[in-house]
């Protein structure tokens, strides 16, 4: 048994996918550049995925390799490998030219994580106002100021990260066009522009050895609400030259297109907002509009993507040949068919290994999602490696196979998904905003009402069953023995206790009595008590007085609530509607329906809150990791079996990085709506401006 002490990381990012977000406000001005930009091709994300989570058993992350072969010349060592990253695969994620999950390892890339404008811009990081600027010329400054948080300016650095055989890092460039690590090493990174101003970049390692970036993919981003946010970037640069201290040997990478304009076909933007409209609409100036509004955007983007055609040195090449045959992504993305290996020896070159791989689809019946697609869409198919055969000159074929969890993934574009965008079986999400109720307030006839409000229409929580859809389970080697993969979901404590929903109430028909009551108590700690209530009409003979609720807090005889529906012909209802309730205490509810012999009079009253249980909170996100590790002989005799614990004393969990409190909460804003008010008349419990 092996015992590890896991670090899950907990991301909470503000972006397109992951972020629902409520603001109350009346007039404030949005950033016009709503839509994260970070998108790179499915090849080099598939490389940048080994970048970020290195390959060792401390991440719980399995190295699974297929090796292809290792170039060696000088000081130079390429190993060229197949690799599977088994950290989960998310719901929207797109398969690679080999397989989804899986990785051709055969040079490098540089990918840029955009932060507001592209850094080499002219509005860019690199052309901001410095510090003499701001000094000697403020309204200069303050106009930059204006463009930066309206999202037509830069205000922060693009991150970028790097992959190659001597490893992985991330730098930014800094405003005197240096460069900064992150973290620093003794990588020697350089920034520079070609003829035609292209930025390109060269890294030297602590051998001597220069890796050269000089294959460009870019970006163009589509319009948002009808604003062109970026101009075309670079956002990717291929590894095209490895160059030996000695400067005789090299390493040269060709690559070749996609087979057509890379679309990605739309991402997503949801928001809620709620508040109240500027200006006076009442002629005592004594009410204003208010609104709750869900909305979303879209962005459609264009990109250019990069295959490898051809690795050469000087004592072979090695050619890989990819198709244009996908039927998940049709006339755009290859498919990887053949790896050739060839030796050069006397100027002869000299086939002596063909590596072929075997692919199918991953397929989903999107018909029982909320946006479903017909079974020959090609958002439905994922492609899938089956198994890899080698053939080497004068020796029998071999093979690996592949089998894969039968869990299904959603279809592209379709919202079950966790708030880290990994499949959570909730197929009938109608959007990325998450259910949750909010409180909020509103301005109306000089009094400040608090109630809540629904907010989303999806449930965005995790579900470790789906979790690990369509993830490798098992790898068959030539031998004929095979290994077989467990895993489960990162898990962490939030640091808190769980809450649960209970329901209180009262229903009253006057049939023998007009006056019912019952009495409740709450629990020690609660939290979001809020009511929904119908009070009927009551506009029949023998009904003296408008029918009417009471809620009184017995601990002082204080009374917290008190409605009385004083339209006879109407029905009176509130839904959701906020109510002060203290934890522990009993409180009296009372229908007063001032007649005994109609049963159409009648009162409903549920009372809701969230009560803290004494069990501590446990979420299960963030991909997965590797739980049993079983090997087999050919013979079906096993031969090894790994257990992996995580966690302090093995209880499993991961330690956030982070307190959970700051990942838990939503951006929200408040603004004054006291136009219409004298300061004097303004209610006492209406909120100031401020943020939360």
């Amino acid at each position: 048994m092996q015992t590890l002490n896991i670090l899950v990381k907990y991301f909470f990012v503000f972006v397109f996918l992951n972020l629902s977000f409520i603001g109350f406000s009346q007039n404030l001005k949005q950033k016009t550049f709503l839509i994260n930009s970070n998108t790179i091709s499915p090849e080099a994300a598939s490389i940048q995925k080994f970048g970020n989570i290195p390959l060792n058993y401390n991440t719980g992350v399995p190295n699974i390799t297929i090796p292809i072969t290792t170039i060696q010349i000088s000081k130079i060592s390429l190993p060229i490998s197949i690799d599977y990253h088994a950290g989960g695969i998310r719901a929207d994620e797109v398969a690679s030219s080999v397989g989804l999950g899986w990785s051709l390892n055969a040079g490098g890339v540089i990918s840029r994580s955009l932060s507001g404008q592209p850094d080499e811009t002219g509005v860019g990081l690199l052309y901001m106002p410095d510090v003499v600027t701001a000094v000697q010329n403020p309204n200069q400054y303050y106009d930059y100021l204006y463009r930066a948080a309206a999202g037509e300016d830069d205000d922060s650095p693009d991150i970028f990260s790097y992959s190659s055989s001597t490893g992985s890092g991330q730098f930014m460039s800094k405003k005197d066009g240096g460069i900064f690590q992150l973290p620093l090493t003794n990588n020697k990174i350089e920034k520079y522009f070609d003829g035609n101003g292209k930025m390109k970049f060269n890294i030297t390692d602590e051998n001597g050895i220069v890796y050269k970036y000089e294959r460009l993919e870019t970006i163009t981003l589509g319009p948002v609400n009808f604003h062109q946010p970026v101009m075309p970037f670079t956002n990717s640069w291929r590894l095209t030259k490895i160059i030996d201290p000695n400067t005789l040997d090299e390493i040269t990478f060709t690559y070749e297109d996609a087979c057509g304009t890379h679309i990605i076909e739309k991402t997503f933007s949801f928001s809620h907002s709620i508040g109240t409209t500027p200006g006076c609409l009442s002629i005592d100036g004594s009410e204003m509009t208010p609104y709750n509004t869900a909305s979303n955007s879209s962005q459609t983007n264009t990109l250019t993507t990069s295959y490898i055609k051809e690795i050469s040195w000087r004592e072979g090449k090695i050619e890989f040949e990819n198709s244009c045959d996908r039927v998940d992504r049709p006339n755009v993305e290859r498919r990887l068919r053949k790896i050739k290996i060839y030796s050069k020896v006397n100027s002869n070159i000299n086939l002596i290994r063909e590596i072929a791989t075997h692919q199918s689809y991953f397929f989903y019946n999107s018909t029982q999602s909320f946006n479903s697609y017909q079974n020959s869409d090609s958002r439905n198919y994922r492609l899938r490696l089956d198994s890899i055969s080698e053939q080497a000159i004068g020796v029998s074929a071999i093979t690996h196979k592949f089998e894969y969890n039968s869990t299904p993934l959603p279809s592209y574009q379709t919202f079950a998904q966790d708030f880290y965008g990994y499949s959570n079986g909730k197929w009938l999400n109608q959007s990325l905003m998450h259910q949750r109720i909010e409180k909020i307030g509103y301005v109306g006839l000089n009094i400040y009402n608090q109630s809540y409000t629904v907010v989303g229409n999806s449930d965005r929580s995790a579900d470790p069953n789906y979790m690990g859809g369509c993830m490798l389970k098992k790898v068959v080697y030539p031998t004929g023995g095979f290994s077989e993969f467990i895993f489960e979901p990162h898990s962490f404590a939030t640091g808190n206790k769980v809450f649960l929903t209970k329901s209180v109430g009262l229903s009253a028909h006057a049939t023998t009595t007009g006056y019912h009551s019952n009495t409740f108590t709450t629990d020690n700690v609660i939290k979001d008590p809020r009511f929904n209530l119908t009070l009927s009409s009551y506009n029949y003979p023998n009904v003296s007085n408008p029918i009417s609720l009471k809620i009184t807090d017995l601990s002082n005889n204080s009374v917290v609530l008190n409605i009385a529906n004083m339209d006879a012909n109407s029905v009176l209802s509130r839904s959701i509607n906020y109510i002060p309730l203290v934890g522990g205490r009993t409180y009296k509810i009372e229908f007063f329906l001032n007649t005994t012999n109609n049963s159409q009079v009648t009162g409903n009253i549920e009372i809701l809150y969230e009560y803290q249980t004494n069990v501590d909170e446990i979420r299960y996100e963030g991909g997965m990791r590797v739980k049993e590790i079983k090997s087999y002989t050919a013979q079906n005799i096993l031969a090894n079996h790994s257990i992996y614990k995580y966690g302090n004393n093995e209880n499993g969990l991961g330690k956030l990085l982070t307190p959970f409190n700051f990942f838990s909460l939503f951006k929200k804003t408040f603004l004054n709506g006291t136009c219409c008010y004298e300061p004097s008349g303004a209610p006492s419990n209406f909120p100031k401006t401020g943020s939360e």
